[in-house]
């Protein structure tokens, strides 16, 4: 009798840590129920974690594009007022006559393209395929359009349509870069890039004076201020700048006039190296500032965007298709076989697409070179491609694997 009074705690345990091994069983069983996925893996829980940036751009982007087209109108327009009204006044003084020359016709040159091709850029359409037509080709449907879907096409979930030859959609624009606005976008960014680095090169004359400089009096203004009609009115203010001294100014700092000990601490270089000065006209100092460092900028930030793209057309792929580019060569890659870009017909073949020059009477120097609002050949709906041309059928020995989505 003893033990089994002393079994039965034991049993009433076992059955109370039982229970509650079930109940966690239950708990877990509903929880895999609702939330368990077998086929998630990191990409698809990576994409589910930032469904809240998705939300805000289908959302919000839409309506912050006006606002990132005033942005850089506003810069852009800023830096050329600062080149016209600053720099060349005081760079004619500086160089020689046909330096001049040729440093406005090229400036002119890449302000006129710059205009034109970003205002074709905003305002040409990227192209969209036909409602209520038919399609001749179709390598699918838009799951959220309904509707069938070309060769290259994808869906923008910021403009709410499919875009031929889609790119990406671009806040700058307002509007997807795709088939009949990818060569304005691309020649936008150039000639931007090409007018920053032309404007920093060769403002280095007013850019050293200005910040290499040991007088009280800016030196624009004391040029030009006797010379141009608005000088005093951008040389009235008076502020404080901090400057790189000049050697000989650097060695009058830090050299002690009063025979200071020479055990003293002393203060360092880098330091001694720079002082603060009360100068008349500041804003001219401040403009000549801005529009060097924000040229550099310009010339490092848009380089590298320009030379991704440059390097997508090279491959005859836009930014979507490199991406499912690569992972169809890495499926390939594990299954023994190789993939090859339907759409890539050499560097130099695909840079005459992109530019339009396949098409027989166009010139390099008459629609490249110069404003042209020539269209893309082909109509974004049907693709040539490099293993096979329209209405032909791939040789039967073709073991290259292509994706035309």
């Amino acid at each position: 009798m003893p033990a089994i009074r002393l079994l039965s705690p034991c049993r009433f345990v076992s059955a109370t840590i039982a229970g509650i091994r079930q109940q966690l069983r239950k708990l877990k069983l509903l929880t895999l129920g609702l939330f368990y996925n077998e086929h998630c893996d990191f990409f698809y829980a990576t994409e589910t974690c930032l469904n809240p940036a998705f939300w805000f751009v289908d959302n919000y982007v839409r309506h912050l594009g006006p606002i990132f087209v005033c942005v850089l109108i506003s810069l852009v327009g800023a830096v050329v007022i600062i080149a016209y009204m600053i720099v060349i006044p005081y760079e004619i003084y500086q160089k020689s006559t046909p330096a001049i020359c040729l440093y406005l016709t090229v400036g002119n040159w890449i302000l006129v393209n710059t205009i034109f091709h970003y205002g074709k850029a905003w305002t040409t359409s990227p192209g969209h395929p036909p409602e209520g037509d038919l399609v001749v080709e179709s390598v699918g449907v838009c799951k959220s359009c309904i509707a069938p879907k070309p060769p290259r096409t994808h869906h923008c979930r910021i403009c709410g349509r499919c875009i031929l030859q889609m790119d990406h959609h671009c806040p700058w624009l307002n509007q997807c870069v795709g088939h009949y606005n990818h060569r304005y976008f691309f020649f936008t960014m150039f000639y931007i890039w090409l007018g920053c680095l032309v404007i920093i090169i060769g403002m280095w004359p007013t850019f050293r004076d200005h910040y290499w400089s040991d007088s009280p009096v800016v030196a624009w203004c004391d040029l030009l201020y006797d010379q141009l009609f608005y000088a005093p009115m951008l040389c009235g203010g008076t502020g404080e700048v901090v400057r790189p001294l000049s050697k000989q100014m650097a060695s009058e700092w830090s050299g002690g006039a009063d025979g200071a000990d020479d055990k003293t601490d002393t203060t360092d270089a880098s330091t001694a190296s720079l002082r603060s000065f009360g100068v008349r006209g500041i804003s001219v100092h401040n403009a000549v500032l801005f529009e060097f460092f924000i040229g550099l900028a310009i010339v490092f930030g848009i380089g590298a965007l320009m030379s991704w793209h440059a390097l997508l057309i090279t491959r005859g792929e836009t930014s979507i298709e490199q991406h499912i580019n690569s992972e169809m060569t890495k499926k390939s890659k594990r299954e023994g076989r190789f993939y090859k870009n339907p759409y890539d017909f050499g560097p130099r073949q695909n840079w005459r697409i992109f530019l339009g020059l396949d098409v027989p009477g166009r010139t390099f120097w008459r629609h490249v070179l110069l404003p042209s609002a020539h269209l893309p050949s082909g109509d974004g709906l049907r693709w040539r491609s490099a293993t096979y041309q329209f209405d032909d059928q791939p040789p039967p020995s073709l073991t290259v694997v292509t994706s035309v989505a």
